[in-house]
């Protein structure tokens, strides 16, 4: 029971950061922060099994890789920390089916996000408050990071 309410929290905290990104074009640090503390609680819950020090080196080597895409300003700060919290929850083989939704999903969105900038007229874009909207703006990563992330725990990908 702890474990399922763990998971279905994971799941409210990705998807809360996704929409904060949206609008705001930032991931607070709550959400990564969040994420973070919440993995020992649902790995007690399940029991965590001897493969458990890969979690810790996923979460390494995410937040390593993306603190290089940071520097390079592919990623942003918020999109970094949101990608490591939760690639900590899977280990090595769970996190190239991670890296591989995350992908598949980052690119649909900013396809689009593209299309949608072209297509709709720039006042109904500005009028909405929404700073992903700007033409020619950021594409807001972390919808395609906690989408993946969803779809990567519902496809039962996650360790423990």
């Amino acid at each position: 029971m702890i474990a399922a309410l763990a998971l279905a929290m994971l799941m409210l905290l990705l998807a809360a950061a996704a929409v904060q990104d949206v609008y705001q074009l930032r991931i607070s640090n709550v959400f990564p922060v969040a994420i973070f503390l919440l993995f020992p609680v649902y790995a007690i819950a399940k029991g965590g099994d001897a493969t458990i020090w890969q979690n810790g080196a996923v979460f390494l080597a995410a937040l390593a890789l993306g603190m290089l895409a940071f520097g390079a300003h592919w990623l942003g700060g918020g999109d970094v920390k949101l990608l490591a919290a939760t690639a900590l929850w899977f280990d090595i083989a769970g996190a190239a089916r991670l890296i591989g939704m995350i992908a598949i999903l980052g690119a649909v969105i900013a396809l689009l996000f593209v299309m949608f900038r072209r297509v709709m007229p720039e006042r109904v874009l500005l009028g909405s408050g929404m700073a992903s909207l700007k033409r020619r703006g950021p594409i807001p990563y972390g919808i395609g990071i906690a989408g993946g992330a969803i779809a990567a725990i519902l496809a039962g990908y996650g360790n423990p």
